[in-house]
């Protein structure tokens, strides 16, 4: 019902009124008076510059002629425009509002002129003005309280708000100062959006409550699922007409047997009638809402904030991230309270990915049974979220109040109801994969989807689009959550994802020209499947195969090896139907096992290798070439260096029998052979192999392939030998920045590039740089290798001449004796280099200077060179 209020008769009081208005249309404060009375106005009373509008307020006397009015209006309106043009800033909108009628001559002149200048004119009567008096009940209130009884017949809540406690919210202050913000700003429909569980409900009551004193009417509507997780239709209708408080507060009683549609539209019609500023808040919005969008009361009388897991699109969208580490942990504290360790917290809150209501869940039945925080890290390692000693607890997410166990209220709020088999194929993949980013590029490489990408792009989209991916850009994942709740409820197998299974194959089995590096993304998300899926398949074993490949290629040998044991016990089970594989597992293993240092494991395997491909291949057959290659630098690191020449010349004779052109794997053969020629002193004949081998490589292979850097290494160890340092020093330094860049400054493998440049400067005789280099190369492979390497221990020899040269003589025995012990250690049934260091030992032994107390004071240095004092070095008792 509206009144009819009375014209304002006072000037100021008039002016307020104008610019309070247009704040309550706008839903702003920006409008404010232009300057004090008396001061030069020209022509406008007030003002905003944010929305580009002036406001010239004229009152009039009413009791007289409209004939007398009319003609003063005109003329005020028109000195007003002349007086505007002085103003010191541009508009775009004035507003020339009165307290009168309205007169067609006035609004004829109004439009007349808007065609003419540069801004447009609004002419406003009172008749406008009392609509907006009784829209809004803040003005009524202020201007006309003795009007304002109705207002109270319909309550500021229309229908049963949440409660929420403020103070006991973790973590979404900054959320809600920005939802504040937008909703200040005057955004008509604002948009939470976010994955299921992570707080969006709770954000909406916060701002219910941090927004209640300023709207005239808040309506709350809750949207949930059923008890199978499922969303009717027209459950969003039922939330509005079947609410018997928003009915009563609304004064509506329905016709029994009215259509959901008919009594819809009536309810909207009332909301949308009525008076003030007034917000709308919907809660769990299902994409449906869409059908009656349009419907919904709107803007400027209604603001909306609605909340979904969907990315509806509306005007504004918030996107509500997760939770950060610090506010988990204060979460997890929140609910768990039998004891405090910060750091496991971490770790655990980690493993669900910060998700708030699983942290609440975990947290709670933690409390309820007990456990301590180390138990339960042990039990989410075995077990993950479907822990078998659970206990049911009761969450503010359920709407129902009832306690439920983990997992299965998980499973409710990731309800697979309502996705078709394309849909929850799409999911099971992603469950599978490590939870990274992943560019929209390499889930078509994953998922083996053509250049035809139509379909697939829709499928992904719609899936981030209902909150089941996360998306940033143009990359996807899948929360952890979501992953083990999807893995639960699909049971994902070698042969539901074997297409995934093969893709991922193909990516990191590399030809023999492929680079290595290009692979390394996707070596985690293979990981990850293995973790997941049992190798009771060819696939998988091939997968696993594949992965040991690349893992030892980036120096994760201990993962390398579990890979190929995994593909080792499937392939004997059917030993004669993949003999083929089985030898290249066991090549692969003596590949590791050689690195690790385990050389006589490496030589059985190798050998073990070798007896199949004799059976299966006929010689010249590359692969027992290859064998023979690997043997070769095996007996060469256990000292034997004829037998390992004997091995490299078959090999040799093999691989260009076998590679009539340039193939890799022949300047591989070339840069072994090399190798081997420089250990006996044939350094002019090794630099002509691995010239051969480094060209032969830069022209079959991209640049940037680490078998480029090995022969750079390669080839400048031989300019060392041959003394033509400052070529092999620039070779080295070359390839210490290719180990950097693409292994990282911590692998051990930069060790043998800093032992070389040691060396290089040993033969310059300056040890100091010598040693700089040898220990850090020493650092690097202990700490990639483990202590008792042999590599530590070549690398302590190097380092005992270093200490000789610097005449640090006890020292320099202290590195041999440490070299000795790891070689006994590595082959204890004898080595060369054992005798080879004990006689370095002796002759540093007669070096060390001979002299008598006499002669030197106890408390000088020691002549030997090794800064400690004399008593306490050669002049020991």
């Amino acid at each position: 019902m509206f009144y009819q209020y009375p014209a304002i008769s006072d000037e100021n009081l008039f002016q307020q009124l104008c610019k309070d208005i247009y704040n309550a249309l706008y839903q702003t404060e920006d409008f404010q008076l232009y300057k004090t009375k008396g001061a030069a106005q020209f022509g406008i009373d007030s003002y905003s510059l944010r929305f580009r509008t002036v406001i010239q307020s004229k009152k009039k006397k009413l009791l007289r002629s409209d004939k007398a009015i009319e003609k003063e209006l005109l003329a005020d309106l028109k000195e007003t425009l002349n007086l505007v043009k002085r103003l010191p800033f541009t508009f775009d909108e004035l507003v020339f509002a009165t307290n009168t009628k309205r007169y067609s001559v006035i609004e004829d002149y109004a439009a007349q002129q808007s065609q003419l200048l540069t801004f447009r004119i609004k002419f406003i009567s009172w008749e406008e003005l009392e609509v907006y008096i009784s829209e809004y009940l803040t003005i009524r209130k202020k201007y006309y309280p003795q009007f304002d009884h109705e207002a109270d017949e319909i309550p500021k809540i229309l229908t049963t708000m949440p409660p929420v406690a403020a103070n006991d919210v973790i973590g979404r202050a900054a959320d809600l100062t920005r939802l504040e913000q937008l909703v200040t700003a005057g955004s008509p429909t604002i948009l939470i959006h976010g994955m299921g569980g992570i707080g969006k409900t709770t954000l909406l009551k916060l701002a219910a409550d941090a927004l209640l004193e300023n709207y005239d009417h808040i309506l709350w509507i809750d949207y949930a699922a059923d008890e199978q997780g499922n969303y009717e239709n027209d459950f969003l209708i039922k939330s509005f007409i079947a609410n018997p408080v928003l009915l009563k507060n609304l004064k509506l009683n329905f016709e029994p047997g009215i259509a959901l549609e008919n009594a819809m539209q009536i309810l909207l019609n009332k909301l949308a009638n009525m008076p003030g500023k007034n917000l709308l808040m919907v809660d769990n919005a299902p994409l449906s809402i869409m059908r009656v969008r349009n419907q919904l009361p709107g803007f400027p009388r209604w603001q909306a904030l609605i909340t979904s897991r969907i990315k509806i699109p509306f005007e504004t969208i918030i996107e509500l991230p997760l939770l950060d580490q610090d506010a988990s942990v204060l979460l997890f504290q929140k609910f768990y309270l039998l004891e405090s360790d910060v750091v496991t917290t971490k770790w655990i809150v980690e493993q669900i990915g910060n998700h708030t209501l699983t942290i609440e869940l975990l947290a709670k039945t933690a409390q309820k049974r007990s456990f301590k925080l180390k138990e339960l890290s042990q039990m989410l390692k075995e077990e993950g979220l479907n822990i078998s000693r659970t206990a049911k607890v009761t969450t503010e997410h359920d709407p129902t109040g009832l306690p439920t166990h983990l997992m299965a209220y998980l499973k409710k709020i990731f309800s697979l109801a309502g996705l078709d088999t394309k849909q929850q194929h799409a999911l099971s993949f992603f469950s599978v994969l490590r939870s990274d980013y992943v560019i929209y590029d390499d889930l078509k490489l994953l998922f083996a989807v053509l250049d035809d990408d139509n379909d697939f792009f829709d499928l992904i989209t719609e899936l981030a689009g209902r909150g089941w991916l996360l998306q940033e850009n143009n990359s996807y994942t899948m929360h952890q959550v979501i992953q083990e709740v999807i893995r639960e409820q699909l049971q994902p197998d070698p042969e539901t994802v074997k297409p995934l299974i093969i893709s991922l194959t193909d990516l990191l089995l590399i030809d023999w020209d492929g680079n290595p590096i290009k692979t390394k993304r996707f070596i985690a998300h293979a990981q990850h499947m293995i973790n997941y899926i049992p190798c009771h398949s060819s696939e998988m074993a091939t997968l696993c195969n594949a992965l040991g490949l690349r893992l030892e290629d980036f120096d994760e040998f201990g993962p390398a090896v579990n890979n190929y044991h995994a593909a080792e016990a499937f392939y004997k089970t059917r030993a004669e139907e993949y003999e083929d594989d089985l030898a290249g597992i066991y090549n692969n293993l003596q590949s590791v096992y050689k690195t690790l240092g385990s050389i006589d494991n490496a030589i059985d395997y190798q050998y073990k290798a070798l007896k199949i491909q004799e059976r299966i291949s006929q010689p010249p057959h590359f692969d027992i070439g290859a064998s023979y290659n690997n043997l070769a630098l095996l007996y060469d690191i256990k000292g034997n260096l004829n037998l390992a020449l004997t091995l490299m010349e078959k090999s040799l004779a093999i691989a260009e029998n076998a590679f009539s052109g340039e193939h890799p794997n022949l300047a591989s053969t070339y840069s072994t052979y090399a190798s081997l020629l420089s250990r006996i002193g044939e350094d002019n004949k090794a630099l002509g192999y691995q010239l051969k081998a480094f060209e032969m490589r830069k022209r079959v292979l991209e640049a940037g392939h680490p078998q480029l850097d090995e022969s750079r290494n390669n080839l400048a160890a031989v300019y060392e030998g041959l003394n033509q340092l400052d070529k092999a020093e620039t070779l080295f330094n070359e390839s210490l920045d290719f180990k950097k860049q693409y292994f990282g400054e911590e692998s051990f493998t930069l060790g043998t590039t800093f032992n070389n440049l040691a060396a290089i400067y040993i033969k310059r005789r300056n040890y100091i740089k010598a040693e700089e280099y040898q220990l850090q190369a020493i650092a690097l492979e202990i700490n990639g290798l483990g202590e008792m390497h042999y590599e530590v221990a070549n690398s302590y020899s190097t380092l005992a001449v270093i200490k000789d040269g610097l005449r640090q003589y006890h020292e320099s025995i202290q590195c041999a004796e440490k070299a000795i012990e790891i070689y006994r250690y590595n082959f204890p049934g004898g080595h060369n280099n054992i005798e080879m260091y004990e006689q370095y030992i002796r002759m540093i032994q007669r070096k060390i200077p001979v002299a008598s107390t006499n002669s030197i004071g106890r408390n000088q240095l020691c002549p030997c060179g090794s800064q400690k004092k004399y008593k306490h070095c050669c002049g020991r008792a």
